[in-house]
């Protein structure tokens, strides 16, 4: 499977706030209405077959990530993916990253980073020192994927078809996580269990 995640951090203006801004942070904006959506495209297919709903939240980067079936009561079996992220529950993070190359004291080192030539209005300014919640290292259940039937590999469209398909795969379904480390960045795992099960995972922390 490939994972599209699309975190509820939006162009403002359909993009068009850049030309006034010229910078792309100030044309963004966070929604904490909106949920984020994970998107499930069936890579044997390249069809898209399923979107989980999950709390907003927003990330830079990605672990590792597996799907297994699982047993159920009765015989029956789930297919089931699972996902690593370190995430934050806002983007304050992105704010955070303007005061890198800043001294102790709150100045900026003119060896080390030129100033802006005007000021950026952050979101996290009205917060006391600027203070951010650390990154939760997350682990993402989406339950009940599903499984591409054999030599399904093409499909004849037609109008009673493609709107089977709109309301089969466009109803959205939850995903659900399990906090497993707190203030981890930069992940990384021994690449021989790439998109397998796996036990240790090494990141930085502040």
């Amino acid at each position: 499977y490939i994972i599209i995640p699309n975190f509820p951090y939006y162009y403002s203006f359909g993009g068009l706030s850049a030309i006034y801004y010229s910078s792309a942070y100030q044309t963004f904006y966070w929604d904490e209405t909106r949920h984020t959506l994970f998107h499930v495209i069936d890579r044997h297919t390249g069809h898209h077959v399923a979107t989980y709903e999950a709390d907003p939240c927003f990330s830079f980067h990605t672990a590792n990530a597996w799907d297994e079936d699982v047993e159920l009561p009765g015989g029956r079996k789930e297919r089931v993916i699972y996902m690593d992220y370190c995430m934050y529950e806002n983007t304050d993070i992105v704010d955070a990253s303007f005061e890198l190359g800043k001294t102790p004291t709150g100045k900026l080192d003119l060896d080390l980073v030129q100033p802006a030539r005007y000021v950026f209005d952050k979101n996290t300014a009205h917060k006391e020192e600027h203070q951010i919640a650390p990154s939760q290292f997350r682990r993402y259940r989406l339950g009940q994927v599903p499984v591409a039937k054999p030599g399904a590999d093409t499909w004849t469209p037609s109008w009673s078809n493609a709107f089977s398909n709109l309301t089969k795969f466009n109803k959205r379904r939850v995903a659900s996580y399990t906090v497993i480390g707190h203030d981890l960045e930069m992940p990384r795992f021994n690449p021989r269990y790439n998109m397998k099960p796996y036990r240790f995972c090494w990141g930085v922390c502040e």
